[in-house]
């Protein structure tokens, strides 16, 4: 799935060297929504090949609800460092991205989500918080948020739902209600997918999903994704049956009695051989992103290369490494159930 142990250090190497060349070159000037890309149709494509999408891990993304901002995540092979990059439109243009100005120093930060509002960005993080449990192992899933205002961010905030389950979790997708959707250990030691209803400011002790969303004792679920009405919710799966790869996106939808569906697999238009995760939806409701470890077949060229050459060969998109790609979101409209159209 990932880059072998003995390609990591000649990777690194030439991933360094490709780095410095893109710090020191001029960022491209871009304006236009969505960063100035070119909207996919209903073929997944790239997004932002050499500008988000690079040779490193880009592993989700989300945008705030006017579109003028962008957060996304990455990480090296090892998965370490964990670093959210964000970019906004200033002066009609996008700026460079850069790391938001509450970074944890040992950079743990992960899995950025922006509420419907616009007021808070939820994320992952393992930074360290007053009465934690130094024995408590990895914290990196735990869940944190940070307010919004119109010129500047507040202090960090970690979630406490209560109970066993206080500020644990994968993933955090928040719906317009304010109820959180997220991925964890059942006590079984299998990830599924779980909710806290938001009430009165407080976070409830978290609910797991019915047997509709999570299968089966040996699905293993992850990474959420909650439409803002609650209406669908996307997420990825480890199945032994109905799968096209590694891990594939699926879809459920609630009805009016707050049931929800069976989930299904969204199809060969997003899932592949390889893994297909972490889905997001914008607020707009056009495009379908998601993360795929896919592989591009690159061209070779008939002459000897240089380092710098093999260098941007090796640490592009495609490399075996997980990208970003965006799709048209009526692929999800297409699999609702008629009774709920």
């Amino acid at each position: 799935m990932k880059t072998p142990f003995n390609l990591i250090i000649p990777l690194l190497l030439l991933g360094s060297m490709a780095v410095a060349q893109q710090t020191s070159a001029e960022f491209p000037k871009l304006t236009g929504p969505y960063l100035g890309q070119k909207p996919p149709g209903m073929e997944p494509e790239l997004f932002a090949p050499g500008i988000v999408s690079t040779g490193a891990n880009e592993m989700s993304i989300c945008f705030s609800p006017d579109g003028d901002e962008v957060f996304y995540f990455i990480s090296g092979p090892s998965f370490q460092p964990r670093i959210i990059l964000s970019s906004h439109i200033e002066n009609k243009v996008w700026t460079r991205p850069k790391e938001l100005p509450f970074f944890d120093k040992k950079r743990t930060d992960a899995r950025p989500f922006m509420t419907p509002d616009g007021r808070r960005l939820f994320f992952n993080s393992g930074r360290p918080y007053k009465g934690m449990d130094e024995s408590s192992g990895d914290r990196h899933n735990e869940i944190w948020f940070v307010a919004k205002n119109i010129t500047s961010w507040g202090e960090p905030q970690k979630i406490g739902f209560g109970g066993k389950n206080s500020g644990a979790g994968t993933f955090p997708s928040v719906a317009s209600s304010g109820n959180i959707y997220f991925s964890t250990m059942t006590e079984e030691g299998m990830p599924n997918i779980f909710y806290s209803k938001f009430e009165n400011g407080i976070y409830n002790i978290p609910e797991r999903l019915g047997d509709g969303v999570n299968g089966n004792a040996k699905d293993r679920n992850y990474h959420p994704y909650i439409a803002p009405d609650e209406s669908y919710l996307l997420f990825d799966s480890m199945r032994d049956d109905d799968t096209f790869g590694e891990q594939d996106i699926y879809v459920s939808f609630r009805d009016k009695e707050g049931k929800w569906s069976n989930a299904q697999n969204v199809g060969k238009i997003v899932n592949s051989s390889n893994a297909e995760l972490r889905p997001y939806v914008t607020f707009d409701g056009k495009y379908l992103f998601f993360i795929s470890n896919r592989k591009i077949d690159p061209k070779l060229p008939v002459m000897e290369m240089s380092d710098n050459e093999i260098g941007n060969l090796i640490n592009s998109p495609g490399n075996g490494l997980q990208d970003i790609y965006w799709v048209s979101a009526k692929i999800i409209e297409v699999l609702r159930p008629k009774e709920m159209k």
